[in-house]
């Protein structure tokens, strides 16, 4: 594209994916290939860019940056569901422009070096980075966790590489060279390992992802089955800080009752006879979203859309008027 002799330059192409793995309550295997950004990274690094917003200001952030762009292929993967936002606009267009980067507000490691790093790229990974994080923050205050997020999923090459990689000096002081990180991912973890490869301390990058497990589940169902939900992290990481194989009991007691919350989430999905369950995720600044995650019951098939309701710290209900919406399939529809 570059090398063509045109007059002017060419607009980029932009492709916008929306139809993502996490979300397949009703779709199954037409939703099911995350490994569209493995073949793209594989282009040349002078036309092929990667984009995970995590919210919807990072997202007009990159949109903007990439339908002004020309002689590049642009892919953006984001959700067409509702997801918290995270960031004013501001501070997206900040974080957006530096590629990568660590959110403070969901960081404690302040004027310290942290026992753990927790790394996300997409905005369901995300969410349930953050979920664990603030399960982290109740059963283990005194752990020193530090929040990366990324936008730009070239900033993991190295800068020899690719032009919007890092060098290993930034690369380092994101991630350190010698602590735990467990980066939870959108897509497959294997392309992680490959972006990080040679990169310092990368034999302690554990990448969690899509895994191929799970076909038509609720949201919830399917990232435990992939151990990219809230409760698997939070285990993952109390397993992998060194100072808990010595002085691990209260560590033992919460990574036991995280894996406790996992059993009893994945029965609740399965065998409870209510029509929806709930599972409140704690995020900055009081607030609590609430996820209603339908399912199918008697083998009557409904397409339920998740209805997410934003309640202020201390009210213990959703707001009055909110309601789910349902539709049943045909009596003897097919189902696909």
């Amino acid at each position: 594209m570059q090398q063509a002799a045109v007059a002017a330059k060419v607009s980029s192409l932009n492709l916008l994916i929306t139809a993502l793995v996490w979300r397949q309550d009703h779709n199954g295997f037409t939703h099911q290939d995350p490994g569209f950004l493995d073949l793209v990274v594989n282009k040349s690094p002078s036309v092929v860019r990667v984009y995970l917003p995590p919210d919807a200001n990072c997202l007009l952030s990159v949109a903007d940056h990439c339908l002004r762009s020309t002689n590049y292929i642009n892919v953006i993967v984001a959700d067409k569901q509702v997801h918290l936002q995270y960031l004013d606009i501001d501070a997206a267009i900040a974080h957006c422009t530096k590629g990568a980067g660590i959110w403070n507000w969901a960081s404690n490691d302040e004027n310290a070096e942290p026992d753990i790093v927790m790394a996300s790229c997409g905005d369901v990974p995300t969410k349930e980075s953050l979920a664990a994080i603030a399960l982290l923050r109740h059963h283990l205050p005194d752990v020193k966790v530090r929040f990366v997020n990324v936008v730009d999923l070239h900033k993991l090459v190295p800068n020899t590489e690719h032009p919007h990689g890092l060098t290993d000096r930034d690369f380092e002081a994101l991630f350190t060279s010698d602590k735990p990180v467990v980066f939870n991912f959108h897509g497959y973890p294997c392309l992680i390992h490959r972006l990080t490869y040679c990169r310092p301390g990368q034999h302690n990058i554990h990448v969690r992802g899509y895994k191929e497990h799970g076909n038509i589940n609720t949201p919830l169902e399917l990232a435990i089955r992939n151990q990219t939900d809230r409760f698997s992290l939070a285990i993952d990481v109390i397993d992998r800080m060194v100072r808990f194989r010595t002085t691990g009991s209260t560590a033992s007691r919460g990574s036991a009752q995280s894996a406790d919350r996992v059993q009893e989430s994945r029965l609740r999905v399965r065998h409870r006879p209510t029509r929806y369950h709930q599972l409140a995720v704690a995020v900055p600044k009081g607030v609590v979203m609430t996820h209603d995650f339908g399912r199918s019951r008697h083998a009557r098939w409904h397409r339920r859309r998740s209805r997410r309701v934003l309640i202020e710290a201390g009210v213990d209900r959703p707001a009055a008027g909110g309601g789910t919406r349902a539709r049943r399939f045909r009596r003897g529809s097919p189902r696909p």
